[in-house]
């Protein structure tokens, strides 16, 4: 059980509103939240694949800026509810923020559907940057969306092409990183 740096999920031009942020954040803050590094700016960030935390009142996030209150709902995007994913990731659609990216896609390489619905129908702009500079990370999660249609949605969506997941993934980021055949 050990302790990331929260702020290291963020470029460092937002380190003092990622501080900020972190601190509402009840504890305990993670446990075995192994981060998953990206290039997000031009930098290397390390965001956790999943956080534990309760999350804070509404009056202690009240006094948050713009800016603090977009990081505190990109960590809650990690969270290991996945209604508080879903609610949190709600606030980040509309975003234009680079560092929003990786905490959308790695969502629609999950395994909730309705989270994954949630940004299909929010119709979110692309992340074309994002998706050339990680093209690993992009395979990984079209990897863990076709394993997903495959173990939980075929039935439903006889072919890969047709789920969700699949769709919003290649609008997202169009073909960077994903291998030909799919």
């Amino acid at each position: 059980m050990g302790e990331i740096d929260l702020v290291a999920a963020f470029p460092a031009r937002f380190a003092a509103d990622a501080r900020v942020a972190v601190e509402v954040m009840p504890p305990p803050r993670l446990w075995n939240a192994t981060p998953f590094e990206v290039e997000v700016d031009g930098e290397t960030v390390a965001i956790p694949d999943r956080l534990y935390p309760v999350e804070p009142t509404p009056a202690t996030e009240s006094g948050l800026t713009a800016p603090q209150r977009l990081i505190l709902d990109c960590l809650y995007t990690r969270n290991n509810d996945g209604w508080v994913r879903q609610r949190r990731l709600a606030t980040l659609l509309d975003s234009t923020e680079p560092f929003v990216a990786p905490f959308v896609l790695k969502l629609v390489g999950e395994y909730v559907l309705e989270i994954v619905r949630t940004i299909e129908d929010a119709a979110p702009g692309p992340y074309p940057d994002f998706a050339a500079r990680n093209p690993a990370f992009v395979g990984l999660t079209m990897a863990r969306v076709i394993s997903y249609w495959n173990e939980y949605y075929r039935r439903s969506y006889r072919d890969y092409h047709e789920y969700p997941g699949y769709r919003v993934l290649r609008r997202l980021t169009g073909s960077a990183g994903t291998r030909s055949s799919v």
